[in-house]
């Protein structure tokens, strides 16, 4: 239950579960006629254990969606200048931790006239953002791949360049601007990776993540430092699937970790320990 001492009005946004029995949830919030960004956190009960605002002067809000990857929780927010008509607007991405305390902002440099999604990759490395743009009224459908890491931009993708009316008539459906469930991926790459690492970077722990391509039992993980040590190797027992490997006596620094068959190198990548 809202109260007056606690939130004015919270429309829109996300839930996202923490634990079993902590919620944190994004919305926004009004004050003088202007949305801005909020962020709570509720306890299994429904308690309100705290709220951040996140206010400006100079930005009204019209959706927000939020996501949390690695303990950190990334709102995607759409937003335009006071004073200007929403089809004026923008995105941006706000990082925080946990508990709210902002470390880091990304703002768009493309116009946008609605946010549809926001999801974490299959291999938790990256965020995939649907805006929408074109115009008022009207809507092409782009993607956007994020880097959590850099705050930055990694990928534009924008195949379909078909106008489509906002309102959808002729069978044009709001659910085709939503991620599907499978294969979020495939949109962005071209080419098939082999070896994926995640966390990365890692302290404690990371998967080794592989798919080969005509695998057979010679197919293993070879870890070595920028020395060329070697320090870790085992053998794969089937095409598909992950590692676990445990960094706890690991040194910080950078590992080439590799994905080795008939002797012959298939891919390898780096992985941060920090």
């Amino acid at each position: 239950d809202d109260t007056p001492d606690s939130i004015q009005i919270s429309s829109n946004g996300s839930v996202n579960q923490i634990d079993s029995n902590h919620y944190n949830i994004v919305g926004l919030n009004k004050s003088d006629e202007i949305y801005h960004p909020i962020m709570y956190e509720l306890d299994d009960a429904g308690n309100l254990n705290w709220h951040n605002d996140y206010p400006s002067v100079s930005e009204d809000y019209t959706r927000i969606f939020s996501s949390i990857l690695n303990d950190k929780v990334y709102m995607l927010a759409a937003y335009h200048p006071v004073g200007f008509d929403m089809t004026e607007g923008h995105f941006k991405v706000l990082k925080t931790d946990i508990n709210g305390a902002v470390e880091g902002e990304f703002n768009d440099e493309y116009n946008t006239y609605g946010l549809r999604s926001i999801k974490v990759s299959k291999d938790s490395t990256s965020l995939f953002i649907l805006p929408s743009g074109g115009g008022p009224n009207l809507t092409r459908l782009y993607a956007v791949k994020f880097n959590p890491t850099t705050m930055s931009l990694d990928t534009l993708v924008s195949e379909d360049t078909n106008v489509y009316d906002y309102y959808c008539p002729e069978g044009v459906e709001e659910l085709n601007y939503y991620f599907p469930d499978l294969s979020v991926e495939d949109v962005f790459v071209k080419e098939k990776k082999q070896l994926r690492l995640a966390p990365n970077p890692a302290k404690n722990y990371t998967y080794v993540y592989f798919d080969i391509a005509n695998f057979n039992r010679s197919a293993k993980i070879e870890i070595h430092n920028l020395q060329g040590k070697l320090v870790n190797s085992y053998p794969l027992q089937g095409a598909i699937g992950r590692v676990y490997e445990d960094l706890s006596s690991y040194t910080s620094g950078i590992y080439v970790v590799s994905l080795i068959m008939d002797n012959r190198l298939l891919e390898s990548s780096k992985l941060v320990v920090e």
